[in-house]
């Protein structure tokens, strides 16, 4: 990719350096959730305008062009600034000065990308009709607002020609972005973007960070390979990999952001659970009739329901807004935001639905399969349970997850994070005369549970090391179960509730991210 990388700079350099008014699509791209915390803070001043702000429609005058072409060259140099590949380039012009912009309309955008004609919506009654009460977020300095990001995308068409479409996306970890399948892949031509520029947290005229290529893209096979759109929706959503220089020179940048004397926290977390109301943020590209490609909007959501692998929500989004996270009131994200049925964006509805991926086992397990596993974002451990013994069983191995579901067991989902340092290992025993595993820390008592008859199952993941800001997981004990009689949760409610029932709370077992 970096070698197409460096053309495809090299050519969106040659158009806008010889003045060429263009207007790239917008892509449909998701919101984003976020707690109200933080999102009082600066006013942002006017936004700068971004080259897809300029469309020649063959109606200007000469002043209105004079002024346009110079606003163009304005956000070149701005662009020169930011991304240090665009000023090496200028030698290389010559050859492809003949280069224009492919621009289509979003109405014109299907690509293969409009999932919506074959999702079929569950929309519950008394949904009101599609209105945009999205507010504009004021500063973006703060968690979850720092994490989300204008993307955008370009491809090298046949004719030579670039599109370029805008989405959203969200930082899963310090180096990788995720955002919808759709904003990364063409389904119609069957190729992946050839470039990616990320813009973290943009906040019109004030930009926290510096804007980045993406060094490396992934995407789920079957949303390429899926016989319809219908069913690549199941896989709609991706990554984008930093390359080394480019991760830390955003690392450094957030370590200059110090609040409360720590780094702030510019990535987010996901979460396979159902929320109750989820929350939408990101770069629509229009909001209140109005163009506005800079600042983030969000909307809370008052409805939510799974629908197979969907996660619908009566959340306010539009064009732009495809590739955001639907997050719960923790700021966990939940789902991967990639349709939606605004009055004039979708034709089947106009009721204020729409949704995206939700987060489940197996997305998690995409996500750490990703880049060939060479990747930052913490790892998940799964938790599972047999309805006939009433044990449940935790494991970090997907394949055991997807064995045990084939034998009756349930799938719950993530039980918590772990990051990927080999810090403290935990420790797996199996019970075989009563059916019942057990997890410690403590190799002291892995080894003597192992000498009165347990079978020792080795290390089956490493937790973090103790750290106030981590989680903590808590271990009970029921004396009147057989199998099952440990139980492990991060719920400091659950466990406090089995307490009151008659467990032996045991305290802490070990940490969990």
């Amino acid at each position: 990719m970096k070698n197409t990388r460096k053309r495809l700079s090299m050519l969106l350099s040659t158009v806008l350096c010889a003045g060429i008014c263009i207007n790239p699509a917008a892509l449909l791209a998701n919101e984003a959730d976020f707690d109200t915390a933080g999102s009082q803070g600066m006013e942002s001043t006017a936004p700068f305008d971004p080259v897809e702000d300029y469309k020649e429609d063959g109606s200007q005058t000469e002043e209105e062009s004079a002024a346009e072409t110079g606003e163009v060259k304005e956000y070149v140099t701005r662009l020169k600034t930011d991304l240090s590949e665009f000023s090496a380039l200028r030698e290389e012009m010559k050859e492809t000065g003949s280069l224009s912009l492919n621009t289509l309309e979003v109405s014109e955008f299907l690509r293969g990308n409009d999932l919506n004609r074959e999702h079929k919506l569950n929309i519950p009654a008394g949904t009101p009709r599609w209105s945009d009460d999205r507010q504009v977020v004021n500063s973006t300095e703060f968690a979850p607002y720092n994490a989300i990001c204008k993307i955008e995308v370009y491809y090298e068409e046949s004719d030579g020609s670039l599109s370029s479409y805008t989405g959203t996306g969200f930082f899963v970890s310090d180096r990788e972005i995720m955002t919808s399948a759709s904003m990364l892949y063409d389904r119609k031509n069957h190729k992946m973007c050839d470039m990616v520029i990320v813009r973290p947290a943009l906040n019109g005229s004030t930009v926290l960070f510096s804007p980045m290529f993406g060094d490396t893209t992934s995407i789920p096979e079957p949303y390429s390979t899926a016989a319809t759109d219908g069913d690549a929706e199941d896989y709609n959503y991706g990554l984008i990999q930093l390359g080394e220089e480019e991760y830390q020179t955003h690392n450094s940048e957030l370590t200059a952001h110090i609040r409360n004397g720590k780094k702030m926290l510019a990535y987010l977390r996901l979460n396979s659970g159902t929320p109750g109301n989820t929350h939408i943020i990101g770069y629509p590209g229009e909001a209140h009739g109005q163009e506005d490609k800079t600042h983030q909007y969000e909307d809370w959501g008052t409805k939510t329901a799974v629908n197979g692998v969907a996660l619908e929500t009566d959340t306010t989004a539009s064009a732009g807004q495809f590739g955001a996270p639907q997050l719960n009131s923790a700021n966990e994200v939940a789902g991967i935001y990639s349709f939606g049925t605004q009055q004039g964006f979708v034709v089947m509805s106009d009721m204020q639905w729409g949704g995206g991926r939700k987060v489940t086992s197996d997305l998690l397990d995409y996500l750490s399969r990703s880049f060939d596993g060479k990747n930052m974002i913490e790892k998940p451990v799964y938790r599972l349970y047999n309805p006939n013994s009433g044990e449940h069983v935790y494991t970090m191995n997907y394949k055991e997850l997807e064995m045990l579901v084939k034998v009756g067991w349930h799938d719950e989902g993530m039980a918590w994070r772990n990051d990927r340092s080999n810090t403290v290992p935990v420790y797996r025993l199996y019970n075989k005369n009563a059916g019942d595993h057990h997890y410690t820390s403590n190799k002291e008592e892995y080894d003597y549970l192992v000498k009165v008859g347990w079978l020792g199952e080795n290390i089956m993941w490493y937790a973090p090391a103790d750290n106030s800001s981590y989680a903590t997981v808590y271990r009970l004990y029921n004396p009147n179960a057989k199998a099952g009689s440990h139980h492990f949760t991060t719920n400091k409610g659950e466990y406090d509730q089995l307490v009151r029932l008659g467990w032996k709370g045991e305290g802490k077992a070990f940490s969990s991210r």
